[in-house]
């Protein structure tokens, strides 16, 4: 357990670095001592999305989903790399799928608001980021800041609280 520790934390100290390469190579290790666990895989997604290789991460994102279906992170984990590696369209699906288990999540619903704003649908885009204040309002802080739904902050700034 301690030596799963010591390359867990050096795998993070490569990450900080932005050494990918070396993180990923350490992360080999600890896979075939430990093999697919959850801690481990979500670390190795982390390094692959950091890198940008959107493909590898889309990979081990899915596998992730598969362990833990009733996780509503790593369906957001899969959209993302979903987005940057085949298309805003299949990721906005993968989380319409994924609200239908998760109704009440205000992640769920920003993102769904930021591929919809991305693809110029800005009417589905408000409802969702709105759906996602009402349900949490911090959103509308990150709403604020995030590019994704840039479109929109007229409009948030205007009735931050859509008519509430």
């Amino acid at each position: 357990m301690e030596e799963f520790k010591k390359t867990f934390e050096a795998v993070q100290g490569y990450l900080e670095l932005g050494m990918h390469a070396e993180a990923l190579c350490e992360l080999a290790a600890l896979e075939q001592d430990a093999g697919p666990r959850f801690e481990v895989l979500a670390l190795r997604m982390t390094v692959l999305r950091d890198a940008g290789q959107w493909d590898a991460m889309r990979e081990v994102a899915a596998l992730i989903r598969r362990m833990r279906p009733g996780q509503a992170e790593t369906w957001i984990w899969l959209a993302d790399a979903t987005r940057h590696s085949v298309s805003l369209e299949a990721a906005r699906e993968i989380l319409t799928e994924a609200e239908k288990s998760f109704p009440e999540n205000p992640h769920i619903k920003f993102q769904i608001g930021c591929y919809h704003c991305r693809l110029g649908e800005l009417g589905p885009a408000e409802r969702y980021v709105r759906a996602a204040i009402a349900l949490d309002r911090r959103w509308n802080q990150i709403a604020r800041g995030d590019d994704d739904v840039r479109e929109l902050w007229p409009s948030l700034a205007a009735d931050p609280a859509g008519g509430e």
